[in-house]
């Protein structure tokens, strides 16, 4: 099963509950996959392979230890400043242009970083 050549971004688990640890889980062991329900009403898979389980990572916090490389440019945004074209300043704020076209605004007081002076046009 080539699909099991990946890994996934999940949150460990110990005696169903997370514990807070984030990491990218490989699924070159899976056993089995059942359903976890981490809030009611609402289930995701947990997956359990011969060393851990572990369900989906789905909180902002996760992917902020998962990908220490991306900046954060306001309250809920994590940038991959390599993707970053250009940062713009416009009447309302900055603006960071992607490539492929994507645009999205950033916080104003982020003018100050060095990587977002480094991208402004």
């Amino acid at each position: 099963m080539d699909e099991l050549k990946y890994r996934i971004a999940g949150s460990r688990t110990l005696n169903d509950k997370e514990i807070g640890e984030y990491d990218f889980y490989s699924l070159t062991d899976l056993c089995y996959i059942d359903m976890f329900s981490p809030v009611k009403n609402y289930l995701v898979p947990h997956y359990h392979t011969s060393k851990t389980s572990f369900t989906d990572a789905r909180k902002y916090e996760a992917a902020k230890q998962l990908f220490p490389n991306l900046v954060q440019l306001d309250s809920g945004l994590l940038v991959n400043m390599d993707q970053v074209e250009s940062i713009e300043k416009t009447r309302f704020g900055l603006m960071a242009h992607f490539r492929g076209g994507l645009q999205r605004e950033i916080a104003k007081n982020k003018i100050h970083m060095e990587i977002v002076r480094d991208k402004m046009r």
